[in-house]
């Protein structure tokens, strides 16, 4: 694979040189393909990553097998060990779908739909077939259990159980 992204460069002229500093937008199927393994802790046979997705810190986002993330989502893992976002096997992302290991560096509009929740750091774990709705948040810290669902529009800042649909009102957990 790639050693440096001045490799890679020369073989897509099309891109600017700034768009891998900022994290990956990626538009073109051939290259995000290329770029994904090239940049990702682990990503599993058949994963797939719709265009418009924003991925920072890929180093530290590992993908299990079959996992789809669908346009205008947004993971910000961190530099360090403590800030990881693994998402297991057969999961889908819904669009838009924001995943955070930190809410330190998120934008003011977003700080203050999520002031209720404590600031902290934390690696997020999503086990296997998750379905995560549209235009849903998952805060720092957060581990999302097999099989679950998570409604859209919602903003998980706690633990999920495995089979449980997550549903963002005063009783948030319903048994399936």
């Amino acid at each position: 694979m790639f050693e440096s992204i001045k490799q890679l460069l020369p073989k897509y002229p099309h891109i600017r040189s700034d768009f891998f500093v900022t994290g990956m937008l990626l538009h073109n199927a051939c290259l995000r393909k290329k770029i994904a393994h090239w940049r990702f802790k682990f990503m599993g046979e058949g994963a797939k990553i719709d265009a418009r997705v924003n991925i920072q810190f890929a180093n530290n986002i590992s993908l299990g097998k079959k996992v789809k993330i669908q346009n205008g989502s947004y993971l910000m893992a961190g530099p360090t060990e403590e800030m990881t976002i693994d998402i297991d096997d057969y999961t889908l992302l819904g669009g838009n779908v924001h995943i955070f290991t930190s809410i330190y560096n998120v934008d003011k509009d977003l700080k203050d739909y999520i002031r209720n929740y404590p600031p902290r750091v934390g690696p997020v774990k999503i086990g296997k077939g998750v379905f995560i709705g549209w235009n849903s948040i998952i805060l720092p810290g957060v581990k999302i259990g097999d099989e679950a669902i998570i409604k859209p529009f919602s903003v998980v800042g706690s633990h999920v159980a495995a089979k449980t649909l997550f549903v963002p009102k005063k009783k948030n957990i319903l048994e399936r």
